[in-house]
């Protein structure tokens, strides 16, 4: 899977959960920020990416990676998909 699909997968995720545009789900948004997501969101994000790419996405791996953008999100999944 290319870096233009993961995003474009993992941003329709982000912003079906948000609930927002995903025109508005760009690299540098901050989750909680600017895209407004809580950690029951973040949950709800790790079962679909779970759902979607057949890995696991703990919440402790995006947390110990500093995950707080949208491109923390992206890197994470990528680096899940290419072990």
């Amino acid at each position: 899977m290319t870096r233009e699909e993961i995003e474009n997968t993992v941003g329709g995720i982000i912003a079906d959960i948000a609930a927002c545009n995903q025109d508005e789900v760009v690299p540098d948004a901050s989750l909680v920020d600017d895209l407004y997501l809580d950690s029951l969101d973040a949950i709800d994000i790790q079962i679909e990416l779970d759902r979607e790419f057949g890995s696991h996405f703990y919440s402790c791996e995006a947390d110990e990676l500093g995950c707080k953008t949208v491109k923390d999100v992206y890197d994470i999944v990528e680096q899940a998909l290419n072990k």
